[in-house]
C-alpha cells in the first residue's frame, strides 16, 4: 500500500500489488509533480497513460483536478485501479479505460490539460507516445503539460512539442513539454 501525498485525500492509503508489472511512482516524484503544477491542476482534466497503480491520477483527483482518464492494458493493473478508485469513492470524476494505451491516445477525440506518460521504463512505448502526440497534437490542450517519467539516463525520442524542464530525482527524471 502507498500514501496519497497531498490533496483531500492526502494520507489515504491506496492498493498497489507486488505481482504486477507495474512500478508505482514514488512520493517524492509524485509531490514534485504537483508542486510543478500548483493550481493549474485545480479544475483540469487530467491523462494518466499506463496508469499502473493509479495513483498518479489518484494525486491528481486529490488536488482537485475535475476529471482524469486512466488507461491500462493489464487486467490485474486495471482491476487494482478500479478497486483504489471504489474505495476512495472518486468514480464520478473518472473515466477508467481497459485497453492499449497507444491504441486509446490514437483514436482520442478529447484534449487534455494535463498528459502523464509512465510506461515501463524498457519499452518502446515512449516513442509510440511521442509519434503519435507529434500527429495529434490537439490531444493536448492549449498550454497543456505532457509529463514524462523515464529513467534518467535514457534519452526520450523527438516530440513536436516545447521541450521545458527536465527535473532529476536519483535514477528517475520528470521531462516536462508544453503545447505552446
Amino acid at each position: 500500500m502507498i500514501k496519497i501525498t497531498g490533496g483531500e485525500l492526502k494520507g489515504r492509503l491506496i492498493n498497489t500489488n507486488s505481482g504486477l508489472t507495474t512500478r508505482p511512482t514514488g512520493s517524492k516524484i509524485r509531490e514534485a509533480i504537483f508542486s510543478i503544477i500548483g493550481e493549474k491542476i485545480i479544475d483540469s482534466s487530467f491523462l494518466d497513460l499506463f496508469g499502473g497503480s493509479g495513483i498518479v491520477g489518484i494525486e491528481a483527483i486529490s488536488r482537485h483536478a475535475l476529471n482524469v482518464t486512466f488507461t491500462e492494458l493489464d487486467f490485474l493493473a486495471f482491476n487494482l485501479i478500479k478497486k483504489n478508485i471504489d474505495q476512495l469513492n472518486i468514480s464520478e470524476k473518472v473515466n477508467l479505460v481497459k485497453g492499449d494505451s497507444i491504441k486509446f491516445l490514437d483514436k482520442c477525440e478529447k484534449s487534455f490539460d494535463f498528459i502523464f506518460i509512465d510506461p515501463p521504463y524498457n519499452s518502446d512505448l515512449y516513442q509510440k507516445s511521442f509519434s503519435i502526440i507529434s500527429k495529434k497534437l490537439s490531444v493536448l490542450n492549449p498550454k497543456g503539460i505532457l509529463i514524462v517519467e523515464h529513467k534518467s539516463k535514457i534519452s526520450l525520442p523527438e516530440i513536436s512539442l516545447m521541450s521545458g524542464k527536465v527535473y532529476k530525482y536519483g535514477e528517475s527524471s520528470l521531462s516536462l513539454f508544453c503545447s505552446t
